[in-house]
């Protein structure tokens, strides 16, 4: 799972190479745009996770210093999203 501040926000070299990696090979991997509603997102990560049987879960995205405010973002995302998963158990 990739996430990014917002559609407008291009992502940093490493993302796009761990974008490039998974899809290399043939990985599921999902894009999710941090700027988005988040019961949306995370509902669309539960089902992508169930369908594709994830069971580790690699989450990338640009550092801070690169993307100010993505790490707030994905640390309220990643942290909802699990406790949604932990109560659907």
């Amino acid at each position: 799972m990739v996430l990014l501040l917002s559609t407008t926000t291009p992502p940093d070299h490493g993302t796009n190479f761990t974008i490039e990696k998974a899809n290399q090979l043939q990985k599921p991997s999902k894009i999710i745009f941090l700027d988005d509603n988040i019961i949306t997102n995370i509902n669309e990560v539960l089902y992508w996770i169930n369908v594709n049987k994830i069971k580790t879960l690699n989450v990338a995205g640009s550092r801070e210093s690169n993307c100010s405010g993505i790490y707030i973002k994905a640390y309220e995302f990643v942290s909802t999203l699990l406790e949604k998963r932990r109560t659907e158990e």
